[in-house]
Parts: structure tokens; C-alpha cells; sequence
């Protein structure tokens, strides 16, 4: 599948005060925003080896991680349409940028003029459609909270090698898991092959995480069996605390617990917020059936009929004939 660009919602002004802006509202109303799924202008198309190592070389020599971070970040154009502006994410342009990048394993962020920005990859644990948020654990099993609204693009890269090279920032990795179908190569890499089977398995018993958010936010998730409490609680606003349950295999956008992912944005007051989310379905996390073990065959016994000695004929009766009964083994 080529990655598509998919947003939480329609953006309505182009300015960075009218992005940030909706994010707040987002960390701190939690208002319902609509899901719409819009095919890019710019959709990527799968690349070459070739293509996407010269593309790589050629910025790392002169771009910093910052510059590279801002500019996969900005790879876009808005246009306006029916009199509403939207955004269209050049996603070749990003992964190009992203590709050329150091390998990312856990959150970093760094400092670009005003803004600080902020680049994560790990294991998708949840996905609230509610609240609009996505937990991404890093590879040493930190949970953080990325924030989705009207300006997150998410992109499907599972078949698409500049996608999975931009995730990767690794040629190796990449020809692993596109040319030998290694994708235990992607966890070792990036994310927890434990995370993305626990996440996708119904528990047994009541499991419980409770994060801070960022912006005075509090999320406590609770899982029993596969359904999920979701209680947001928010000490800023001194609101009442938010309660909704869902099934731990909702997914947003395609997006859903046990993936891979990348997700790229700032951090604002504390708070992550995703404007780039780059994401890969391992089929190494597919819930499968356990068979059932089947006992071997019995292989019933062997009777030997016991002999009679023959009996004088003393009687006109006949003498009794021993019988033997034989029990197949099941």
C-alpha cells in the first residue's frame, strides 16, 4: 500500500498561531474533531535504493538534524478549495528528509528558531479517537503521549521503501525488511517485538498505565481483557475528569496498537503534538489461533485369549467356553 496523506479533520488557516491553536483546544477542551481521509497531491510512490540513498547523501552534507526535522516537517503546500484552505503533505519530499536523519530510538527534540521539535519512533500501544491521542513506547519501554488534530498527515508505509527508509533512516534496515522480509530487523531497530504482541493481546487480568501528558494532563488507561478505560484528567482546567472505554483494536486512520511508527511534531508547554506520522503493520504481531494439540492415537494391546484345557466328557453337558473381551484404546 503507498502511503496516503490522512488527517484528523480540515485545517481552516494556514498561519502556525491558527496549528497551534487547535492543538491547544485539543489538549485542553478535548472537543470532538472529525476523522477525514484525504488522497495527497504528493503521494509517494515506492522508490529505488538508488533514489532515496542520493537523496539522503546529499542533504546530510548540509543540512543539521534540526534543519532536516523542520523541513520534512514543512514539505507541503496549502491550497484552497471551495473557500477553505487545507494542507498537502509532499510526503517524498518528507521522507527524503527524514531518511537523511540519524537513526531515532527514543524521543529527541531540538530547538529551530522559536519552536522546539520533537521526533519519536517505537511501538504504537493505543490510539484514542476520543481525546485524539496515540501512545508511542520507545524501545526502552517509555510511554509517551503524541497529541493528533485537524493538522497530523498520516501515512501508511508498510509497502513503500523511501517510507520505510524515512522511518528507518537506515539503507541496512530497510533492504532487511523490503528485500528479505526481515521484519524482526524493524524491531530490533526501532521499537519492542513484546510491546506490539502485548498490546494486541486481550489480558487476563486488569492492566493499568497512567501517563503525564504535558499541559497539567493526566491519561490512565486501564485494560481488562480487550477492551480499554480511558480516564483523562486535566489538573490545569480543574475539569471533571473525561471517562471513555473503547476496544484496544481501534485503530485511527489505519493507524493501530502494534505497529511501528515515527511520529514527528513540536512540544508545546509540555505537550507532544504529531504533525507527521509515518507507520508500519508488521505481520509478525497478527493475533493467530493456537491449535489445539491433538493426543496421539492408542495403539490398543495386545489380548491373547486364554486356553482352555478340554474338559473329560464325563457330562452330557458341555463345559463352558471362556470368553475374552478386547477394549480399543481411544
Amino acid at each position: 500500500m503507498i502511503g496516503r496523506d490522512r488527517r484528523y479533520g480540515r485545517s481552516r488557516q494556514a498561519s502556525l498561531k491558527a496549528k497551534v491553536g487547535i492543538a491547544t483546544a485539543v489538549l485542553v477542551g478535548g472537543g470532538a474533531i472529525g476523522v477525514a481521509v484525504a488522497a495527497s497531491s504528493h503521494s509517494p510512490t515506492s522508490a529505488s535504493n538508488a533514489s532515496y540513498q542520493s537523496r539522503s547523501h546529499h542533504h546530510s552534507h548540509h543540512l543539521s538534524q534540526a534543519q532536516l526535522l523542520a523541513a520534512a516537517l514543512k514539505a507541503g503546500s496549502w491550497t484552497k478549495h471551495h473557500g477553505h484552505w487545507s494542507w498537502n503533505t509532499n510526503w517524498s519530499q518528507t521522507f527524503a528528509n527524514l531518511s537523511a536523519m540519524s537513526t531515532t530510538r527514543s524521543l529527541r527534540t531540538m530547538t529551530m528558531g522559536h519552536q522546539q521539535l520533537a521526533i519519536q519512533t517505537g511501538t504504537v500501544v493505543f490510539v484514542d479517537p476520543n481525546s485524539h491521542f496515540i501512545v508511542l513506547q520507545q524501545q526502552n519501554g517509555v510511554d509517551r503521549v503524541w497529541w493528533a488534530n485537524g493538522q497530523t498527515a498520516v501515512a501508511n508505509v508498510t509497502n513503500n521503501v523511501a517510507g520505510v527508509n524515512a522511518l528507518t533512516a537506515s539503507t541496512s534496515v530497510t533492504n532487511q525488511v523490503m528485500n528479505r522480509n526481515n521484519q524482526v530487523a524493524l524491531f530490533q531497530a526501532l521499537a519492542s517485538l513484546n510491546a506490539a504482541k502485548a498490546a494486541t493481546t486481550p489480558t487476563t487480568t486488569s492492566t493499568t498505565i497512567t501517563i503525564q501528558a504535558g499541559n497539567g494532563v493526566t491519561i490512565t488507561i486501564t485494560v481488562t481483557g480487550a477492551n480499554a478505560k480511558v480516564a483523562t484528567n486535566n489538573t490545569t482546567t480543574g475539569t471533571a475528569p473525561q471517562t471513555t472505554t473503547q476496544s484496544i483494536f481501534t485503530n485511527v486512520a489505519g493507524l493501530k496498537a502494534g505497529d511501528v511508527a515515527l511520529i514527528a511534531g513540536v512540544r508545546t508547554r509540555g505537550a507532544l503534538v504529531a504533525q507527521r506520522v509515518l507507520f508500519f503493520i508488521p505481520v509478525t504481531t497478527t493475533p493467530t489461533t493456537t491449535p489445539t494439540p491433538t493426543a496421539p492415537a492408542t495403539t490398543p494391546a495386545a489380548t491373547t485369549s486364554p486356553t482352555t484345557a478340554p474338559t473329560p466328557t464325563t457330562s452330557p453337558s458341555p463345559s463352558p467356553v471362556a470368553s475374552s473381551t478386547t477394549t480399543s484404546g481411544t
